[in-house]
C-alpha cells in the first residue's frame, strides 16, 4: 500500500493565522479574549513508502509428491533401515526382505540355465560327430555295394564255365582260401583292438563324466571325451564291417575251392553263388539307401537343435524372473522425501 501524507502549506497557514497581533479597540487596550497563543507543531517532510499488511491465518501443508511403498512379494521383513521423521534419498535402501528361498531358487534356475545349454552344445557337437560317422558309413555302404556286385559278375561268369576244374585252379582256390583266412584273422584282430579301444574311451568318458559333475574338469574337456568316444565307435562299427567283408571273402574263397573241386556240383555251386551274391548287393543297396537316407543310426535333426536352444531360452527367462524377484526383496526409496508413517 502506498501512502502520502497533507502538503506542508496546511500547517504554515494554519502557524501564520495563529500568530498574527491582536488589534486593540477603541480604548486602545487590547482585546485579551482575542489573544491567541501559539501551538508548537512538529513539522515533516513528506516521503512516500511501502506498507505491508500482514494475515495470520490457520492451515495445513500438503507435500507434492506422496506414496505408500509396498512389497511386490510376499515375505517376511527382516530389516527396517529407516523411521518416521527421516529423510532419505532418491534410490535409498528402507526395508530388506528375508531373502534365503529366493536365493535358493536362483541358484537352481541358474543350474537349469547351464545344464540346457550344455545339453544345447551337446546336440550340436552331436550333430558334427554324427555328420562325420553318416559319411563314413555311406562310403562304406558305398564300397559294399561295389564288392558284392564285383562278387556277382564273378559268380555269374563262373557259372558260365562249363570246363573241369583242373588242379591248378583247385591249387589257386586253395591259396586264396588262406589268404582270405588270413585278411580274415586280420581283421578280427583289428576288431579286437577297436573294441579294446572303445571300451577304454569309454571308461575315459565315464570317468570325465563322473569330474564334470563333481566340478573338477571343464565342459570341453567332457565334450572331447565325448567326441573321442563317438569317433571309436565308427571305428569299432567299420572294423565290424571290415570282419564281415573278410569273412564273405573268406566264404567266396571256400566256395571256390569247393567249386574247383567239385566239377560235377560246380554248376549247381555256381548257381546258389550267383543268388548269394545277389542277395548281397540287394543287401548292400539296401544298407547303401539307408546311409543316403541316414535311417541307420540314432539322428540329431535341426529340430532337436531348435528344440535344445528353446530349452535355453526358458531356462534363461525363469533365471531372470527369479532374479527380478530377488531384487525385489530390498525396497528403495522411488524419490527423495521425509518417512511420515511406518506401516
Amino acid at each position: 500500500m502506498i501512502f502520502q501524507w497533507p502538503p506542508m502549506q496546511g500547517f504554515l497557514e494554519a502557524s501564520t493565522r495563529t500568530g498574527e497581533t491582536p488589534k486593540a479597540d477603541e480604548s486602545g487596550r487590547a482585546d485579551k479574549s482575542k489573544v491567541l497563543q501559539a501551538i508548537p507543531v512538529t513539522v515533516q517532510t513528506p516521503h512516500i513508502e511501502k506498507i505491508q499488511d500482514i494475515v495470520e491465518v490457520t492451515g495445513s501443508l500438503r507435500a507434492n509428491q506422496q506414496v505408500t511403498l509396498t512389497s511386490k512379494i510376499s515375505e517376511r521383513v527382516a530389516k527396517i533401515l529407516v523411521e518416521e521423521g527421516d529423510t532419505i534419498k532418491s534410490g535409498q535402501l528402507l526395508v530388506v526382505l528375508e531373502d534365503a528361498q529366493i536365493r535358493t531358487q536362483v541358484a537352481q534356475a541358474e543350474a537349469a540355465r547351464n545344464s540346457a545349454q550344455a545339453r544345447l552344445e551337446q546336440t550340436k557337437a552331436t550333430q558334427k560327430i554324427q555328420d562325420v560317422q553318416i559319411q563314413t558309413r555311406l562310403e562304406q555302404a558305398q564300397a559294399d555295394l561295389a564288392a558284392v556286385r564285383a562278387n556277382l559278375k564273378q559268380a555269374e561268369t563262373q557259372n558260365q564255365l562249363t570246363s573241369v576244374t583242373t588242379d591248378s585252379s583247385v591249387v589257386k582256390a586253395e591259396q586264396d582260401l588262406q589268404t582270405a583266412h588270413a585278411a580274415l584273422l586280420q581283421a578280427e584282430a583289428q576288431q579286437t583292438s577297436a573294441k579294446v579301444d572303445l571300451e577304454n574311451a569309454m571308461e575315459r568318458h565315464n570317468r570325465r563324466e563322473r569330474l564334470y559333475n563333481r566340478g573338477v574338469i571343464s565342459h570341453e574337456e567332457l565334450t572331447e571325451a565325448k567326441r573321442t568316444l563317438d569317433v571309436l565307435e565308427a571305428q569299432a562299427t567299420i572294423a565290424k564291417h571290415n570282419v564281415a567283408a573278410a569273412q564273405v571273402r573268406v566264404n567266396q574263397a571256400a566256395l571256390a575251392v569247393a567249386l574247383a573241386k567239385s566239377n560235377t556240383e560246380q554248376r549247381l555251386i555256381s548257381q546258389a553263388g550267383v543268388q548269394a551274391a545277389q542277395e548281397r548287393a540287394h543287401q548292400a543297396l539296401s544298407a547303401l539307401h539307408a546311409a543316403e537316407a541316414g535311417t541307420d543310426g540314432t539322428i540329431i535333426t535341426a529340430e532337436d537343435v531348435k528344440v535344445a536352444t528353446a530349452a535355453v531360452g526358458g531356462a534363461e527367462a525363469n533365471l531372470a524372473y527369479t532374479r527380478e524377484q530377488l531384487r525385489n526383496t530390498e525396497i528403495r526409496a522411488p524419490f527423495s522425501g521425509v518417512i511420515i508413517q511406518r506401516m
